[in-house]
Order: C-alpha cells, then structure tokens, then sequence
C-alpha cells in the first residue's frame, strides 16, 4: 500500500513539474530581426538558382559558377540570429525609418552589431553583420552582407559576401573574402 501510494505521489509530481515547465516552443518570440525565418523563405524562393562566387584566401582568388545548396551556403548566415534564448536582452537597439541596428551588450555575444536596411515596401533590402570571437587559442572577426532585390509583396537575394580574418596561436593570420551573385535559374 505504501509503495503504491509512493508511486501515485511521483507520478504526480512527475505532471506538475511537467505542467509548471515554461512552453519554449510556444513562450518564445522574436524580440529582434528573424534573420532564420528570411533565410529559410529565401531557400524556397531560389532553389534551381545558381551563383558565381569569388573567393580569396590570403590573395589567391578562385571564381566559379555552381549550382547552390542554400541550406549550405546559408549555414554562416544562420549564426547571427540574435534571437537565441541566451541572447534575449543583449542587444541595444537603434533605429531610423529604413534602418534597425542591434549592438551587443555583452561581451560573451559574438555578433557585435547587425543592421537591416528596408526598401520604401518595408522589406529588408540589405543586411550587414559584424562578428567578432577572441579566446585564448584563435582571434576571428568577420563582416556579412546579403542584398535584396524588393518587389511589392517580396524579397529575393540577389548578392551576399563575407570577408574576414582569423588568427590562431603560433600561426600566421589568414584572411579571406567570399562574394556571391546570384546569375540565374536553371532551365
């Protein structure tokens, strides 16, 4: 009887602990640019789209025309989502009638500043992002761009780049620049 009734009670702590547990998916919202949601609209918007891009590393250029894997391409892209649950309340925010700039407040964040420029339709026409990460074993800093062309009711990229820098312990600093353009559908 005793270990039936010690039972029941972890069965119903077990509910209320469960019921008292805040809903992430549900609780969460966007408190700042939902840079994942554009990227994931633009995925759908430009598959069969292919890129040439540009790339140097530490002055040796390549150029190539390719197919894209957005998912792939975005993957960097995706890291400046300020809208991580950790990052809620870390960002100063500044804006214009055509400009929203987010500027870390914390120093544990590495996204230091991110702007969004609008089209007159509200739609965001460019996005810019600084990044910056320093830790006992490397330094990095980079800045990311993508650019919109707008229409009425959409936004679909048209061009995005990077360019930046790492150094890591006892080595010497590499940097880099990638630049891509989007240049057409495939038939």
């Amino acid at each position: 009887m005793i270990k039936r009734f010690s039972v029941y009670c972890g069965l119903v702590a077990a509910v209320l602990l469960q019921a008292c547990r805040p809903d992430t998916a549900s609780s969460f919202s966007h408190q700042y640019f939902d840079m994942n949601g554009l990227l994931k609209s633009q995925e759908q918007q430009l598959q069969g789209y292919s890129i040439q891009k540009n790339s140097t590393l530490d002055g040796h250029t390549d150029t190539q025309t390719l197919p894209a894997d957005w998912s792939k391409e975005f993957d960097l892209f995706k890291e400046i989502d300020l809208n991580k649950p950790s990052w809620q309340g870390g960002f100063r925010v500044e804006s214009t009638p055509n400009q929203v700039c987010y500027f870390a407040e914390n120093q544990n964040i590495n996204v230091k500043k991110l702007c969004v420029t609008y089209s007159s339709k509200h739609l965001p026409a460019h996005v810019w992002a600084q990044i910056a990460e320093d830790n006992m074993l490397y330094t990095s800093g980079r800045e990311m761009h993508l650019y919109f062309d707008t229409t009425q009711t959409q936004t679909i990229l048209r061009a995005y780049g990077m360019s930046g820098f790492q150094k890591v312990l006892l080595k010497d600093t590499m940097r880099y620049k990638v630049q891509a353009v989007l240049v057409g559908k495939k038939p």
